[in-house]
């Protein structure tokens, strides 16, 4: 009796596990596929890594310190009509995630390369799993230029 409730629980951790690290590989998917689209200006895929609500929100630092924000009754038109990606590459490092129930946010560092160079940005992604996917609810993006 006492090994079968060693084997049980040793089953629901290693379970646990694997499911945390399902989901945080699911929302680091979604966050490249969402940049992926933006630099490829896909509108269709961009808004699908999305789930707006009517919290949801984009707030941007550029390397010049403005910042602006778009709130959720903008940001479908802002994407579908002002995508601003020029192509380039990206990559991703340094992710955090943190998931609880079906919320999470993550943090990361970005640096998206085109004709014009390397740009680095802090990231950070909240995120809802909706129907089993994670969506995007709302972000953050502060440029910055590298000393």
């Amino acid at each position: 009796m006492k090994n079968l409730l060693l084997i049980t629980l040793f089953i629901s951790c290693v379970t646990a596990l694997t499911a945390q690290s399902a989901d945080e590989s699911a929302i680091q998917k979604v966050c490249e596929t969402e940049t992926r689209a933006w630099l490829e200006k896909d509108a269709a895929t961009f808004n699908n890594c999305w789930q707006i609500r009517t919290y949801s929100r984009i707030i941007v630092t550029t390397e010049d310190g403005q910042t602006f924000s778009i709130g959720a009754d903008q940001l479908k038109a802002a994407t579908t009509e002002n995508m601003a990606g020029d192509g380039g590459t990206f990559a991703n490092s340094n992710y955090q995630i943190h998931v609880d129930g079906n919320s999470a946010w993550t943090t990361y560092d970005e640096v998206k390369t085109d004709a014009a160079g390397a740009h680095p940005s802090y990231e950070m992604r909240l995120l809802e799993k909706v129907n089993g996917v994670w969506k995007i609810v709302g972000m953050s993006v502060h440029h910055y230029k590298p000393k």
